[in-house]
This record gives structure tokens, sequence and C-alpha cells, in this order.
């Protein structure tokens, strides 16, 4: 038996989001992270008030401060016959959050305005907010309610002319977006963030890594990166990553 059933009022965003997203033009690339440094820090960090500070804090932290030097990268794109490029002074981080509308499972954004000028617990406390909150108290998802309730054609076409505006898309996209599928046995996944630069961060493992010409065990992280290769190309692509990983590796407050 097979029931047709209409399409969810909760995941019309994602629905809408995916197909604005089309006009990337995605290439992946990746990279192992010895995550040494930052589970150290991690460990250091707890207290009895205060929890570990996330994986994906240390990232958007170190992201952010090297992505502020490429100006290039932290742009946003319009398309079209006359095509704009918007960059942004400030970097903002868009990270993506598994959460529950009623029954529905959805990803839902979560937004990190001048990530590159907010300290790590700062950070932190922003993702906490977004991960511990109810759906429907989260003050940032109001449009988000409107567009679930909009026929689908509607939200489509509302999404677009948003987005349209390149000032107004950094405040719902951010200028880099990341996911993250460390709690899985995932090593590696390329997703299109609606931004120049998506970030995927995958498993922790334990791997034979060289240090100063001798084989050790440490904690590898796969690092992939999608870049939308109409705003910037792969050697910029390949310094930004490198960078990322060299700033994780030696990660310095």
């Amino acid at each position: 038996m097979i029931n047709i059933l209409p399409f969810p009022n909760e995941r019309k965003h994602t629905f809408a989001f995916l197909n604005y997203a089309k006009a990337c033009s995605p290439v992946f690339i990746d990279t192992d992270v010895d995550m040494t440094k930052i589970l150290n820090l991690r460990e250091s960090s707890a207290t009895l008030s205060q929890s570990k500070l996330s994986i994906i804090t240390y990232f958007i932290y170190a992201a952010a401060r090297v992505l502020s030097k490429y100006p290039e990268a932290n742009s946003s794109l319009l398309g079209g016959l006359l095509p704009k490029l918007a960059q942004s002074d400030t970097v903002s981080a868009k990270f993506a959050l598994d959460k529950k509308i009623g029954e529905q499972r959805v990803v839902l954004p979560g937004l990190i305005p001048h990530a590159n000028q907010i300290s790590l617990q700062g950070i932190q406390n922003i993702i906490d907010y977004y991960k511990l909150n109810d759906f429907d108290n989260i003050q940032e998802y109001a449009a988000l309610k409107k567009l679930q309730k909009l026929p689908l054609f509607l939200a489509e076409l509302i999404f677009g002319l948003i987005l349209a505006d390149l000032k107004r898309r950094r405040s719902r996209l951010g200028t880099f977006s990341v996911s993250s599928l460390g709690h899985k046995s995932i090593n590696s996944f390329f997703s299109v963030g609606g931004t120049t630069l998506t970030f995927g961060l995958g498993q922790i493992q334990s791997q034979p890594v060289v240090q100063k010409e001798e084989i050790k065990i440490a904690p590898v992280m796969r690092l992939s990166m999608t870049f939308d290769h109409r705003v910037i190309d792969g050697a910029m692509a390949a310094d930004i990553l490198s960078d990322i990983r060299e700033s994780l590796e030696r990660f310095c407050e």
C-alpha cells in the first residue's frame, strides 16, 4: 500500500532553500585535521559550572578569523544578466541544527553574526541558545514560521525575493556555512549551504600520522569544503582550507 501525502509544512523552508541553492557551481575539496590540540583544550575548558566547548564552536572561531583575511571568499553573489558581488566587512557563520517541529525532524539554521569578533564562549552561548530551545521559542524563526504557512510556490517566490537583496541575505544565510555529522560514523560529506563556502565536519577517530618523521596515533577529523566556483577559484579555496587546518592544529585564542 502506498500513502500519498501532502508535502509537510515543516519542510517548506528546506524545499525553498534547495531550489535557491541550485544556482551554485560547487567544487569539493577536503583535508585531514589533527585535533589533538582542540581535544586537549576542550578538556581543560570544562569546569564544575561550565560544560566543554563544542567542536563546532572551535571550528567557527578559527574559520571566521581565517576568512576575515579573504574578503573575496567572504562574499555573496547575485547572478543573472548583471551579476553582483557583496563583500562583507564582518564574517557571519550559519550552522545547521537537527531539530523537531512537532513530530517532523528537520534541519534548521542557526546564525552567529560577527563570528570573527566574538569569543569562544560567546559563540558557544549562541549555539546553546538554538540547541536548547524549542522551535516555537526561538525568536529568530518568526519569519520562517510564516513561510511554512504559505503555499509552496509562494514560499519559494518570497524566499527567492528575500535572498535577492544582498544586504538582507547575510542576515539570513551568513557569509559561510558549516554542518557537523561527527556524532555519527561519518568521515566526510559535502553540502551546499547557500554561501560561497560550506564546511562539513566528520567524525574524529584515531589514525596514524607522521610527526617529525615519526609515526604516531592521533585524533583526526576529515574537514570538507564546498566552494562556489563562480566566486573564487581552486587556488584560493586550497589556501583557505589549509589555513583553517593549521589554525585548528595550532589553535590559539
